[in-house]
């Protein structure tokens, strides 16, 4: 059955945008939750791995009752700390987690601009297109 709305490649786009919609959602409401109930820590950081770009991501490492844990961390936040020094954390016992508390967190810009994408490629173009196209014909 062929589809007259949408071309094939727009079906699987919105997939992809709407599981992109839910997983920064699901980080969204980690973040919210380990801030609300989560607990201020102080640990001892093990090591530091600044990256300058944007696309690679900072991060502290820190051993916890033999076990390490990966922190993300902001490049300018990052390039303050070094190994063995003091850094507070927030710390969410039910799912383990720790985290450094973002600036200005960008879970809501992302979702926003997840939404606008989504409802740009929920149009039928195809149909649009074929519409438009045929009547200057």
């Amino acid at each position: 059955m062929k589809n007259k709305y949408y071309y094939p490649y727009q079906l699987y786009s919105l997939l992809l945008i709407f599981a992109g919609i839910v997983y920064a959602v699901f980080l969204w409401v980690q973040y919210q939750h380990t801030i609300q109930y989560g607990v201020l820590v102080e640990k001892t950081i093990s090591s530091v791995n600044c990256r300058p770009y944007r696309r690679l991501v900072s991060s502290i490492q820190i051993k916890e009752n033999n076990k390490l844990y990966y922190i993300k961390i902001d490049y300018e936040s990052c390039q303050t700390y070094s190994a063995n020094e003091k850094i507070s954390l927030w710390y969410y016992k039910a799912k383990d987690l720790y985290l450094y508390p973002a600036k200005k967190p960008n879970h809501v810009r992302r979702i926003i601009l997840l939404i606008i994408l989504f409802i740009i490629v929920l149009i039928p173009w195809l149909y649009i297109i074929r519409k438009y196209t045929a009547k200057e014909k």
